[in-house]
């Protein structure tokens, strides 16, 4: 549960970021979602690590994680733009 919610955090603060520097494109904020998505995947296959039964489970956590991330932030991107953006992809 900490993972998550310090996740959520890195990722609120990385969208902060690229908001103040003005930095709006599509693919920035999906590339920080893909990394705030797979936070979690990453802290469980260092918890795992050794344990071979569990490897396909983790692999699966990251991979969801990623995509996920990726259309979460990528939304709130279209949903958060500047409307001066409104033509800027």
């Amino acid at each position: 549960m900490f993972v998550v919610v310090l996740g959520a955090a890195v990722g609120a603060g990385a969208v902060y970021l690229l908001d103040r520097r003005g930095y709006w494109r599509w693919w920035a904020f999906a590339l920080t979602g893909v990394v705030i998505g797979t936070l979690p995947g990453l802290m469980y296959l260092w918890a795992v690590s050794g344990h071979d039964e569990w490897l396909p489970l983790v692999i699966a956590m990251l991979v969801t994680g990623a995509i996920w991330g990726a259309l979460v932030i990528a939304v709130l991107f279209f949903m958060l733009k500047p409307k001066s953006l409104s033509g800027v992809a």
